[in-house]
This record gives C-alpha cells, structure tokens and sequence, in this order.
C-alpha cells in the first residue's frame, strides 16, 4: 500500500463543515466529516486496510470538562467508518495510555481497529469551542490540519500598571477574561506556535524614569515565555508614550495550553496602559493574534 497511514477526515462542531470555518460557542455535538478524499487507513491486527470515510456525530452529552481523544472504526466490518468514541487523557497534559503505533499512526492499544484520529478539549460538561478564543480541537494526523488563528484584545480602555510592580502579572492586573486577556488551545503532539501581541503605554506625573515590559505567559502568568520583545525603557531616550510588543514563537508540547499577555512595571513611576479606544483618536487597540496548525 503506498499510504497506509492515510486520513482523510477532520472533525469539527458544525456538520458539514471539516474546514473550521464556522465558529461555535459550546458545541454539543462533535461531527466526523471527510476531507481532501473519503478514505482512511484502519488496523485489522495485521495489516492496514483502508476504508471509506463516512459523516457521523457523537453527542458530548455526559462528557466532563477533561481532554478527550477521539477514535473511529468499521463496526459492521463492511468497509465504512460507522462508529467512534471518546477516551479521556490521564491529565491535562498526558493522553491516553491505551495507544500505540501501528502502521505509522495511532490506535487504542486495547482495541487495534479504532484509530485515532483528533483530540478533544471540554472547557465545560458537554460544551467544546471552536472560536477565535478558545480552539478545543487539534487532529493527530498533520495532514487533516488547517491553520487556525486565535486572538484576545482587553474591553479595557485604560488600566494602571503601578511603580514597582516587579513580578510578572496578566494584562490589567484582574482574574482574566477569556478573549481578552487569553486563549486556550489543545495540541495532539509538539507544534510550532506563532504569536504575537502589542500595547501602548504612557508614563504618569511624577519624577523618575520607568521600564514597562510586556510579554506572554504560557499556562501560567507569573513566568515570561516571549521569545522576543520590545519594551518601554525611557531611561535610553525621554519619550512619553511607546508601544511595547512581544512575540511567541515556539514548539510547544502536547496538552491543553493558555497563552495570556503579561507585564510588569520594575521602576519607580507608575505607568497607564490603553485597551480599547484609550486613545484619541482611537486608532490602536491592545491584543494579540495566535497561529497554529490544528
């Protein structure tokens, strides 16, 4: 066979539509749709045969908030993909131990025709998002992968980042809100993640000069994992209001992931920081913008 690892099927919360191209808000229910094809390699013991991929759906009904690994296989041994189910990961951060590797891809260890397919991630009993802030789907197979872009921007118009704040901290200094302050995403295996972020800051009344950095947080907000930034030194020049960005960009390993935007403020004049329409004109707005393959 020359493609015996072949797969031809995407899932996705929107029947008939394996491209992502329809946000959802608390989907309920997981379709199975082809892609690029109909066909799909399955373990029979042995060998690898290939069956045709056919559309099916999977209530989440039930279904902790957790991570899940989704299987599929030919019940009726009739050459058609007409079952699937749900196995959930170890932890956050550890799929299932009941796999192993046939032929090149995944399969239930215990049960060799079901193969694995994509990982699911529940932020809630019975509810998966696929939006811009939170994408709780990645497929195992690199090929069923379509770029998917996620993005956080603050409703903030303007918050305080006080003197002295020297530990690390979310934007605003608030709980966080998802969509403003971070996105959550599930990755299947190590991926390269692509980020970026920006915000305008403007030093207060006062004497002395400030230092505002900004940065993102991966899974935590305390440490900086920017792989590059810009910040606000105005000890190097007098300039009242800059722009400070920050970029991520890094092979990031399996697991459900948060990437939150961080800053701190290590000197002595406090400093304000503009969200949403902060400025005037009203032409900037802090945020930033995530790409993966999912």
């Amino acid at each position: 066979m020359d493609n015996p690892s072949i797969c031809q099927v995407r899932a996705c919360l929107t029947a008939g539509d394996p491209w992502g191209l329809t946000n959802v808000t608390n989907g309920a229910t997981l379709y199975i749709e082809p892609i690029f094809g109909r066909r799909i390699g399955l373990w029979n013991g042995t060998a690898t045969v290939v069956a045709k991929v056919a559309a099916l759906s999977l209530s989440l009904s039930g279904k902790t908030a957790q991570n899940y690994r989704l299987y599929v296989w030919d019940n009726n041994s009739d050459g058609v993909i007409d079952s699937s189910e749900l196995v959930a990961w170890t932890n956050n951060t550890t799929p299932p131990a009941d796999t192993l590797v046939a032929d090149g891809y995944l399969v239930k260890a215990s049960a060799t025709n079901r193969r694995a397919v994509a990982d699911i991630m529940l932020h809630a009993t019975a509810q998966c998002d696929w939006r811009e802030a939170r994408r709780g789907i990645c497929h195992i197979d690199e090929r069923s992968r379509r770029t998917a872009v996620l993005s956080a921007f603050p409703s903030e118009d303007t918050w305080a980042v006080p003197r002295n704040t020297s530990a690390w901290r979310r934007i605003t200094g608030g709980t966080g809100v998802l969509g403003e302050h971070f996105v959550e995403f599930i990755l299947s295996n190590t991926t390269l993640v692509s980020a970026e972020s920006a915000v305008v800051v403007d030093r207060d009344a006062g004497s002395g000069t400030y230092k505002y950095e900004f940065g993102f947080g991966l899974d935590v907000t305390t440490a900086n994992s920017a792989t590059q930034q810009l910040g606000n030194d105005q000890s190097v020049g007098n300039v009242q209001t800059q722009i400070a960005t920050s970029k991520y960009k890094a092979n990031t390993t399996v697991g459900k992931r948060t990437l939150t935007m961080i800053e701190k403020n290590d000197t002595g004049r406090d400093v304000t920081a503009y969200g949403d329409n902060g400025l005037s004109p009203a032409v900037f707005k802090t945020g930033m913008v995530v790409e993966i393959m999912l």
